[in-house]
């Protein structure tokens, strides 16, 4: 799903927030190493920080801690849909207090009592960026900045591929990319 018209810092900060996110589902799949689960859920926290301020920005709400600006965000929604309620709002509450606890007291979260919050917070990431930006979570890219669809979707193949860990065919297609782009024009001004 492409963005049309969002603003390019909310496109970047909602980029930060997915390789924050990535990089912690990454860290959290373990079942025994403490520090490495530790490592996920603080940059999942993180990647809600970034999520949840592009939110804000989008809404013309201001942001800072990460729990008045789910308050911010949930407020603001209320305004035109009374009933609004954050989904999975008690695990992010929950997350906050986690990486609080890891952050400045040292204490790690049991692996087994807290991998449940992972699956709410997926979901929070999914509906979201589809309610506020109209944005597939797992499509989100640097890519929605391009305003040459063929180009955009280009740059989205590759992406996927390198996803994939094609690397070979990744760099093929992304030299096809720069020539198109950047050596055919050039071509054609010397030829013309």
């Amino acid at each position: 799903m492409a963005t049309i018209g969002q603003q390019p810092h909310i496109i970047y900060r909602l980029t930060l927030a997915k390789s924050l996110f990535k990089t912690g589902i990454e860290l959290c799949k373990t079942n025994v190493d403490i520090f490495s689960f530790s490592q996920g859920l603080i940059a999942l926290h993180d990647a809600l920080d970034n999520f949840t301020g592009a939110i804000a920005t989008h809404l013309s709400v201001t942001s800072g801690y990460f729990i008045p600006t789910l308050d911010k965000i949930e407020n603001k929604e209320k305004q035109s849909d009374p009933a609004f309620a954050l989904t999975s709002r008690n695990e992010l509450v929950q997350l906050n207090t986690i990486r609080s606890n890891i952050k400045h007291q040292g204490i790690t979260p049991n692996i087994s009592q807290n991998k449940a919050i992972i699956q709410p917070i997926i979901k929070f990431f999914q509906e979201y960026s589809k309610r506020f930006f109209n944005l597939d979570w797992d499509l989100i890219s640097l890519a929605d900045l391009i305003k040459k669809e063929s180009v955009k979707n280009d740059l989205k193949d590759v992406e996927r591929l390198t996803d994939n860990k094609d690397y070979k065919e990744a760099l093929n297609k992304m030299a096809i990319i720069k020539f198109q782009v950047f050596d055919e024009s050039h071509m054609r001004t010397q030829l013309d």
